[in-house]
């Protein structure tokens, strides 16, 4: 009886430590996302994701090459 409670323990010992040691891993973000979210910029007080950004600056851009084309 008492080798069944102490293989009993040991499983319980193994477990925990498992559980312990996988809530210690920090897994960091990498660098590509941290870039990413770096580029997003506030206009109007409203978030604009980056790919909005340079699809914005391209209309101004075409639409002010019409003006010019109208002069």
């Amino acid at each position: 009886m008492p080798c069944k409670k102490l293989i009993l323990l040991l499983c319980l010992l193994s477990a925990t430590s498992q559980v312990m040691s996988a809530e210690q891993q920090t897994e960091f973000p990498d660098d590509e996302l941290l870039d990413y979210l770096g580029r997003w910029e506030q206009v109007d007080g409203e978030w604009i994701d980056p790919m909005q950004l340079q699809e914005i600056s391209m209309i101004e851009q075409d639409s002010s090459k019409g003006e010019r084309n109208e002069e």
